[in-house]
């Protein structure tokens, strides 16, 4: 074995003494197995029991000493011993390094085998301890980074750049105090840090926890200013809003923004000037005259209000006893003509709870609806008078009964309208819309004069012929209210009063039609009334009120099966004689069948006069087998025929049994009322 030399504790290279650290001196003193990655050849046992018999490290020792360095050792520096060896790698070792330290202490040391162990297995200690030391630099460099980026993160529009980071901790904080908001925490937290007697534990505080402080006051403060900017805005759009309100009651109009915008006062006085409404005149003057923040905030935002009710409400008032009045005319002009049920009834529905609402919707609309429901349209069968627009009379035929007013040629005049057989017609459908208009009294047809085609032609009836065109008339709209213009089919020419008159017996030609008043009738449909009962179906028993005895078909069991058989009071048996079936006609008109005979109540031959017999013929449902049913008196009903409004009436007031049943001018006597029974099926 070769002899070593001891070596003190500093040695001089390049001029200088080198200091060997503590680190370094715990390796020399403490022999540690190498990293797994450099592992050094494991001591042979000899070595490990006999320090003093240590063999100098081989040349494959050395050489991976030398590679712990990253140096790929040649034969020149293989061969050197190991003192020599542990020299040339402490001139290789980074300068600081501990394997540097460790190779100096080693190659100083007085213990022979010092130098020896080092290459065995203390450059590998050494060697990580330094990697241990450049991971805790990386990591304590790193840890500043983060905390400098954070801490930009608490500087609004400030960017957290490499050049900035890479500031040292006193030039960062300066540069935070720069980027800061002028009168923020942040930027008066940073002026304090950067006192001239501040230290760098005064920097590291600022960036680890003074800037969040700072930035968190920055934003209580934010959150504060925006909180009271919230509230002094809504305060504003409230004011506005209140005051966009107070002129739309108070004048009627939109506010502008110089109204919304006005002072409190000069917004109340112009209240006050602009107004119409006594009311809110009154309330804003007392607002003025109080002249206080309180009493003008409170004129706007519920005073003015309040006046303007009571405004509405004096206004509502009066325009509520007006639309009262106008209802109340129209329920009797309605009931007045007769004609117009459905009118009426809403006239009469609307008074039921007479409120402004209520009377505003029937007058605006409700009587426009209504009246619809009771224009006439011209339809087969349909009995109807014809009442000038101009005039308020009704088309005629002129002349008495038995002097002239039942011959052909018989002229048409204007005449009050009193709902007579001489004033009805029945509408018969010729196709394509258009009619014959026969008369309920002469059964004669309405004509043109000689079939003439001139002006002032008369109108006059004649015996009723299928095509001659004389007899055809087109109803022709006037405007949506009902009105008709009756124009006739062979001439063109429309029904007009002679020169435009208007009283009672101005004659009715034909002329040119110019669409004039006088051209324009009112078509009514003359069963169309508030009058008329809509009945249930089934069967009928029909008991007079005067006789306390039922209308049935007269004659024993073959008699009363025959057509034209007569109708009489008998005591009510029930039986099917007094049993009537009603069938359906529509718009509250009915037959009545017998349900002995089968046969249907009937008109006597089309005959309008007074006294005519109610008899039974084959149901055809003509005008003169339909009837409808009208109130009378007590609950009690009037049996009507809808083509000549004859009622069935006892004969002679009588109330015997065999009393004939015959047709009468309607005087709601007590012959005339009749209480309508429905009667259970029979088995």
């Amino acid at each position: 074995m070769r002899s070593r030399r001891a070596r003190g504790m500093t040695i001089s290279g390049g001029g200088r003494h080198v200091a060997i650290g503590s680190l370094a001196l715990a390796i020399f003193a403490t022999t540690l197995g190498p990293p797994a990655a450099m592992a050094a050849p494991a001591p042979t046992p000899a070595a490990v029991s006999a320090p003093a018999l240590l063999e100098e490290s081989t040349t494959d020792e050395k050489f991976k000493a030398a590679a712990v360095l990253g140096i790929s050792a040649r034969e020149d520096m293989l061969v050197l011993n190991d003192k020599n060896f542990v020299l040339a790698l402490w001139r290789k070792a980074k300068e600081g390094s501990e394997v540097k330290n460790a190779a100096l202490l080693a190659f100083t040391s007085s213990d022979e085998y010092a130098c020896t162990r080092f290459i065995k297995t203390g450059i590998y200690t050494a060697k990580k301890a330094d990697d241990d030391n450049e991971i805790a630099d990386y990591l304590a460099k790193q840890k500043a980074r983060t905390a400098k980026r954070n801490a930009v993160a608490q500087v609004p529009g400030m960017e957290a750049t490499d050049e900035v980071i890479n500031l040292s901790d006193k030039e960062f904080v300066f540069r935070v105090w720069q980027k800061a908001k002028d009168g923020s925490a942040v930027k008066n937290a940073a002026a304090d840090a950067l006192r001239p007697e501040s230290t760098p534990e005064d920097y590291q505080k600022f960036i680890n926890k003074g800037i969040y402080d700072a930035r968190e006051l920055d934003r209580q403060k934010e959150i504060s200013d925006a909180k009271e900017a919230e509230r002094k805005a809504k305060e504003l759009k409230e004011a506005q809003e209140a005051k966009a309100l107070a002129v739309s009651a108070a004048l009627g109009v939109v506010a502008d923004d110089n109204m919304k915008n006005l002072p409190d006062r000069d917004f109340v006085d112009m209240i006050w000037t602009k107004t119409t409404g006594a009311e809110v005149k009154i309330a804003a003057r007392t607002a003025l005259d109080a002249n206080t923040p309180a009493a003008l905030k409170q004129f706007i935002a519920t005073g003015v209000h309040a006046a303007h009710q009571r405004d509405i409400e004096a206004r509502d008032a009066k325009d509520l006893g007006l639309k009262t009045r106008q209802t109340k005319e129209i329920l009797d002009a309605a009931e007045r003509d007769g004609f117009r049920p459905h009118l009426a009834a809403a006239a009469r529905e609307a008074l039921k709870t007479p409120t402004l609402a209520v009377l505003s919707a029937f007058l605006d609309k409700g009587q426009h609806d209504a009246a619809k429901l009771d224009l006439a349209k011209p339809a087969e069968g349909l009995v109807i008078e014809l009442k000038g627009l101009q005039s308020g009379r009704c088309l005629q035929v002129a002349g008495l009964w038995g002097q002239g007013a039942e011959n052909n040629g018989a002229g048409t005049e204007l005449w009050d309208c009193v709902n007579g057989n001489k004033q009805r017609w029945v509408l018969r459908a010729k196709g394509n819309d258009k009619y014959a208009l026969q008369n309920v009294n002469s059964l004669k047809c309405l004509a043109v004069a000689g079939g003439g085609v001139n002006n002032n032609d008369a109108l006059v009836q004649n015996d009723c012929v299928e095509s001659a065109t004389e007899q055809m008339w087109e109803f022709i709209p006037v405007g949506d209210d009902g009105m008709m213009e009756l124009r006739n089919v062979k001439s063109g020419k429309a029904a007009s009063t002679a020169n435009g008159g208007t009283d009672n017996a101005t004659l009715v030609v034909q002329y040119t039609n110019t669409h004039s008043g006088n051209q324009a009738w009112r078509l009514i449909d003359v069963n169309h009334t508030g009058k008329t009962i809509a009945m249930q179906p089934g069967v009928l028993e029909l008991k007079g009120v005067q006789s306390q005895r039922c209308v049935q078909v007269s004659g024993g069991a073959e008699d009363a099966l025959a057509d034209g058989r007569g109708t009489e009071l008998w005591d009510c048996v029930n039986n099917g004689k007094q049993r009537w079936e009603l069938v359906d006609l529509g718009a509250h008109k009915y037959a009545l069948k017998n349900a002995n005979s089968r046969k249907c109540l009937d008109v006597t031959g089309y005959q309008a006069r007074n006294g005519v017999a109610l008899t039974q013929y084959p149901c055809r449902l003509d005008i003169n087998q339909q009837w409808t049913f009208v109130t009378g008196k007590n609950g009690a009903v009037k049996l009507q025929s809808v083509f000549s409004g004859g009622v069935a009436t006892a004969f002679d007031s009588a109330t015997h049994n065999g009393a004939p049943i015959q047709q009468f001018a309607d005087s709601n006597g007590d012959d005339q009322q009749w209480l309508a029974t429905t009667l259970p099926a029979q088995t």
